[in-house]
């Protein structure tokens, strides 16, 4: 019997660890998994695997996670990590986040280019 997998699960295959995106019905009975790399090698990319052809799936789960103290001062390497984390994340909408720290007086004008590329429909590789 296959395993219920969802979106939102993470996964380990092919020895990287894996947060399930989608879930689709494959021709050959089994399901196709598109997923976000979370683990160094393939964080960033988009993996797609075929659950009948995959050895193992093998879904972590949030129950076996283990949590550890952050015993450093003021609690300084939570926040450090914390703070890393945020500034990895990709920024939304419209607005320029870093035009304003330019080497140049910062007018309206110099931004435009900016915006307009930024505006542009995004096409996927």
């Amino acid at each position: 019997m296959e395993q219920q997998l969802a979106p939102g699960m993470r996964v380990e295959i092919r020895d990287s660890e894996w947060r399930v995106r989608r879930v689709d019905h494959s021709s050959d009975g089994g399901h196709q998994l598109i997923c976000e790399g979370l683990s160094e090698l393939v964080r960033g990319r988009e993996g797609r695997f075929l659950t009948r052809l995959e050895d193992e799936v093998r879904v972590l789960s949030p129950e076996e996670t283990r949590l550890i103290d952050d015993e450093s001062e003021g609690f300084r390497a939570g926040f450090l990590y914390l703070d890393t984390m945020m500034r990895k994340a990709p920024a939304t909408g419209a607005a320029i986040q870093l035009g304003h720290r330019a080497a140049l007086d910062s007018l309206p004008f110099q931004l435009d280019p900016a915006r307009q590329a930024l505006s542009q429909p995004v096409r996927e590789s």
